[in-house]
């Protein structure tokens, strides 16, 4: 699909772990509302060369450390959208990709949807993981990680995924990025 001669959305599959996931960028929004032009530049060049990064690197969600991270839930507008895409499915399994694709296409913030991050990190090695959602407000980056179930997860596993998203997405923790969960 294209608007103004520009892609709307792009998807490349990439297969890590043995699951599939469909990294979808939204090229006019990244173009209109994303002033990060490094950001821009590493979305744009994202490709089948990462895949080495993810065959031996430990994945956010398998890391267990976090330090002095609030954590808190937070119930606004992205949680009412992922609940109306939400009342539209009936299979359990859909769930996840159904809640990306509506925010990507009906959300004017979400530009791009399971964004391939990885990193080395001096202690812990090679670290690697794929966040749900990317957005920008405000001029602000927020990464968003759709977690139906949080509630049910220990609040350090879930802070801890979230935790290690900055350092791969920006290489330092808490650089002008926000994170928060939606839980249905």
């Amino acid at each position: 699909m294209k608007y103004r001669g520009i892609d709307a959305v792009a998807t490349k599959i990439f297969t890590h772990s043995g699951l599939i996931y469909p990294y979808s960028l939204h090229g006019w929004k990244l173009r209109e509302f994303c002033g990060h032009e490094g950001l821009r530049n590493f979305l744009l060049g994202i490709g089948p060369w990462i895949d080495r990064y993810f065959a031996s690197s430990k994945r956010c969600s398998q890391l267990d450390q976090v330090q002095d991270v609030e954590v808190f839930e937070k119930k606004d507008y992205l949680c009412a959208a992922a609940g109306l895409a939400l009342s539209a499915c009936s299979d359990l399994k859909e769930r996840h990709a159904l809640v990306q694709k509506h925010l990507l296409f009906n959300d004017v913030s979400t530009i791009a949807t399971e964004v391939p991050l990885w990193a080395y990190d001096k202690k812990i090695g090679a670290i690697s993981g794929h966040a749900d959602i990317l957005q920008i407000r405000d001029g602000k980056v927020f990464v968003v990680d759709y977690k139906p179930g949080a509630a049910l997860e220990p609040k350090k596993k879930v802070a801890s995924q979230l935790f290690w998203y900055a350092p791969l997405l920006f290489g330092e923790p808490n650089n002008g990025t926000h994170f928060w969960q939606c839980q249905k």
